[in-house]
């Protein structure tokens, strides 16, 4: 999956990580997956072929991690030659997902600072 920063103008202090949570449809806990502030994508592994899973990210400053997006789910599609998930077709929807949720946000946040 990968995702843009949020602007600038939005951050309080240079990102030194994101923190990505995710889970399966049906379960209460979540995983969660740091990646450095310089990077814009990862790849989430073992997932279940056929299963939802639900994803958040949010970035964290030397002020402290801001607030998670909002939730974005995908199933899992089949998974080719049989073998083991690559994510590819997951992270392609959840491209596409958070690219809308990271400019609805910007959005948002564009009014409220109005």
């Amino acid at each position: 999956m990968s995702w843009n920063p949020p602007l600038k103008s939005k951050r309080h202090g240079k990102i030194t990580k994101y923190l990505i949570r995710y889970y399966k449809d049906g379960q209460s806990r979540f995983d969660l997956i740091y990646v450095l502030g310089q990077e814009h994508k990862t790849t989430i592994n073992n997932l279940d072929r056929g299963k939802t899973y639900t994803v958040q990210i949010a970035a964290k400053t030397s002020a402290g991690p801001g607030p998670f997006s909002m939730k974005i789910s995908g199933t899992v599609l089949s998974i080719p030659n049989g073998g083991k998930l690559r994510t590819s077709y997951f992270s392609m929807i959840l491209i596409i997902m958070i690219i809308i949720m990271m400019m609805m946000m910007m959005a948002t946040l564009k009014m409220m600072s109005r």
